[in-house]
């Protein structure tokens, strides 16, 4: 799976935070690096916090540092 990788199987999601074999289905693409270890914090999300994913145009998902 590609870096960002926005996956579902059955209730639960996942954004792949590197290149990474996988076996869930791909829903999309996320923008946002889930994991950089010179950054503080490291994630963008903590344990328990809710996630909700929104369709963007293109334009928007490169200004957030999207790659294609």
């Amino acid at each position: 799976m590609p870096k960002g990788a926005v996956a579902i199987a059955d209730q639960q999601t996942a954004v792949y935070p590197a290149n990474s074999p996988g076996g869930w289905n791909l829903i999309g693409n996320c923008p946002i690096d889930m994991f950089c270890a010179e950054k503080t914090p490291h994630m963008p999300v903590n344990v328990g916090d809710k996630v909700k994913f929104v369709a963007v145009e293109k334009s928007e998902f490169l200004a957030l540092g999207g790659q294609l």
